[in-house]
């Protein structure tokens, strides 16, 4: 059961990678992220595996997003990486108590991380801090990404990630509790 400790960082990578890749959040009209299609199908290509058309971005802009490439990417190999050992564990484990538990631990672990809102400035840099190891990050405010992605932006996004780590959290607990067959019941 301590497998389901870990299931908030899934919860937490799975919504992170649903909101990176939502071609539809950059291009909402419900937002003031109306960028040019062009250039978010650039940008979400790269974070693919694609090449980075380069020609709008600084040399210190384009450190930065082989940056965050970088880490979506690894945040892709640890969401596939926990999605395999839930599944090589989940024939083995009593999936209804692992449901309930992991959805519990993750709601109460995601009502904690909603105090980033408190002070969004402070964590959006202490966030910055911790998972950049140069200054890339620090870029002029009239750079293409600072004009593209206001701080703005990165609250939208993180109150959407919030948002559905919720929901995945509440339909683990929803799962927790509905009864099974007596065939398919483990112990």
């Amino acid at each position: 059961m301590k497998l389901a400790y870990l299931v908030p960082i899934f919860i937490l990578l799975l919504s992170l990678n649903f909101v990176v890749f939502d071609e539809g959040f950059y291009l909402s009209k419900d937002s003031d992220f109306e960028f040019y299609g062009e250039e978010v199908n650039n940008l979400l290509s790269y974070f693919q595996a694609g090449d980075l058309n380069e020609e709008r971005y600084s040399e210190e802009e384009i450190i930065h997003l082989k940056d965050v490439k970088l880490l979506i990417w690894i945040s892709i190999g640890l969401l596939l990486g926990l999605l395999i050992s839930f599944v090589i564990y989940f024939k083995k484990i009593n999936s209804k108590k692992f449901s309930l538990k992991g959805g519990i631990i993750s709601l109460i672990f995601f009502g904690l991380v909603s105090l980033i809102f408190v002070n969004f400035s402070w964590s959006f840099r202490k966030f910055h801090e911790l998972l950049f190891w140069n200054d890339y990050w620090m870029l002029p405010i009239d750079s293409t990404l600072i004009q593209m992605f206001p701080q703005s932006f990165f609250v939208s996004a993180g109150i959407r990630i919030i948002l559905y780590s919720f929901i995945v959290s509440f339909l683990l607990i929803i799962l927790g509790f509905i009864p099974k067959g007596e065939k398919n019941e483990r112990t």
